[in-house]
Order: C-alpha cells, then structure tokens, then sequence
C-alpha cells in the first residue's frame, strides 16, 4: 500500500489491525505515524503508546489489551521491531492471528520484517524511497496547489540537491515556493542559491567530473566545498570513503538490501553508487581507493601537508 493509499483508507476508517510501515524514507513514515495519530485520536496523550524495539512480548500485548479512554481506538507504536520467529509464537501470534478490535499496532522498520507479512492482519505501507521522476512530479504538484509555476527539469534539481530524501525535499519545497510568493516562478537560479546541498551530493558530482575527466570542474566543485567550510582532511576521507563505496558495489554480487546492510548506507544509496561505479573500470577504482589512503596517511604521519595531498591526489585519480 502506497502512502498516499493508506490516507486515504484511513479517512474513510477501512482500517486494518497492524501497519508496517516499511522503508527507509522517513518522511513517508513519521507522516504516516502523524495521520494515524491526528485522524484517529482525540486523546492521543491516553491512547497512544510508543515501546522500545526490545520491549518483551508481554509488555506489548499489555499495550495492546488497554481499553481506550475517550477514544473509539488505542494505538501502539514499536520503532525497527525485528521479532524473529520464537518471539512472534511465544507473544505476539495470538493478536496477530486474532487482533482486538479497538486496538491498532504500528510497527516502523526501515528494513523488510518478512514473518511479519504472512499475517493476513499486517498491512504493509510502502516508505521506501521514490524514484526521481515521482518526487519531481511531486514538488511541480505541491508547487501548483500553491499557485507557484516551476518545470519539471528544476523540481527534479530540488530533489537532486536533497539527494531525494522527502524529508528534506518538502523543507526546500515549502521554503521555495514561501520565497516565489503566489503566482510567482521558481527558477533554476532561485534553486542553486537557495537550496543548501548535502555533502554527499557534492561528493557525487565531484565524482562525475572526475570520471569524464573534467578536471576544471572538478576543481571548482572542491572550491565550492571548501568555501563553505570543509577542509582538505575531511575532504579526502569523504572521497575515499564514496570511492570505496563505489570498488566495493562493482566487485560485489551481493544484493542491494544486502550491500546496504553490509555498507550502513540506505539502499538508494546503493543504487546510485551502482550507476556511477560503471563509469569506471575496476582497477581505476581500487587505484583511486589506494592513492587516497596513502594520502590521509601522508597527512597524519605530517610526511605531507592536506592540501598538498589533496590536490595530488585529485589529479592523479583524473588523469589515470
């Protein structure tokens, strides 16, 4: 069930027992959590309950069994819940299999519970991240709604410079279209002067530039960073850490959920470093991996200066 599905069921109260609310995307999770709670609770300070994920099965069932004061419903809340089979039989499978009828779990994991889904009770909400296209459709269509004009190529710089975590994405929307005013436009220009980028996404086209050898660009991406407060040291372990990133999706057959397992990064992540490592070979990867390395260790052995070793590095990597 999609985020936008799971409103709509609620207003017209086709409610199911216990959500799981899966994903990485905070922005579709914590909103779901806040319509739940807002559409369905008057009294949210008595009927709503949050567990720690190490909550025992007792504990929650207690939860789940209070009766609901000056409310039609109760509502329980469990944050990356992951209970393994034994857990599920021993406690949790008697609501599971048959739930109170005024009492509703929410369980919010940003990884796939698959015991969990093959209880006809569970309904999963899709909070996984969106595609490109769809979150660029969204910031034209929130845009519209309020009366402010921008194309398709500049909401998706929107959602580019947020990296496309939603979250972030409707802050910069909202603060856009406060500063286009009602009737006005948001332009490209409007976005690259008012849309803080995330680091991560500066080390991303810095990435690109170094991989159509485009040294000048590369440069002035650097310049750019540095103006807004990195230094040389952090620079390099960033860059080493993205390249690594990159060696370590082009040489694995893992999946993407388990590379974002292995790696700590959320699995967009890793689709992204996927698309990007192929425009290198292997050996330039793990050159341009060994050359940083020895460089963060010139640097703190005081053999050289970072800002020596940065600009070494760099073009080494651009030209090889």
């Amino acid at each position: 069930m999609k985020f936008s599905d799971f409103k709509s069921k609620i207003l017209n109260k086709d409610l199911c027992s216990v959500y799981l609310l899966e994903g990485e995307e905070a922005y579709f999770t914590e909103n779901s959590i806040g319509f739940l709670k807002a559409n369905l609770l008057q009294e949210p300070n008595l009927n709503f309950c949050s567990l720690s994920s190490d909550t025992k099965a007792d504990e929650i069932i207690a939860s789940l069994s209070a009766f609901p004061i000056f409310d039609e419903y109760r509502v329980t809340l469990i944050r990356e819940f992951y209970p393994d089979d034994k857990f599920i039989k021993n406690g949790l499978k008697s609501f599971l299999d048959a739930p109170f009828s005024n009492s509703i779990l929410v369980i919010a994991n940003s990884k796939p519970t698959a015991n969990l889904k093959k209880y006809s009770s569970v309904q999963v909400v899709d909070c996984v991240k969106q595609e490109p296209f769809l979150i660029a459709r969204w910031v034209k269509e929130e845009c519209r709604q309020a009366l402010v004009e921008i194309d398709l190529e500049t909401a998706k710089m929107v959602g580019e410079f947020c990296l496309f975590s939603m979250t972030r994405v409707a802050t910069e929307t909202a603060k856009l279209i406060a500063f286009a005013g009602e009737n006005g436009k948001i332009t490209a220009k409007d976005v690259e002067e008012l849309v803080a980028r995330e680091t991560e996404y500066k080390i991303y086209k810095l990435t690109e530039y170094i991989a159509e050898r485009s040294l000048s660009k590369a440069i002035d991406a650097i310049n750019d960073m540095l103006s807004k407060g990195e230094t040389f040291q952090r620079l390099i372990v960033s860059v080493y850490k993205y390249f690594s990133r990159l060696l370590h999706v082009a040489i694995s057959d893992k999946t993407n959920q388990e590379l974002s397992n292995l790696l700590g990064v959320q699995e967009f992540a890793v689709k992204k470093a996927k698309e990007q490592a192929k425009l290198f070979k292997v050996k330039s990867l793990k050159k341009a991996v060994d050359l940083l390395a020895d460089s963060d260790y010139k640097i703190k052995s005081g053999a050289m200066n970072d800002n020596s070793a940065f600009w070494l590095s760099l073009f080494k990597i651009t030209i090889s």
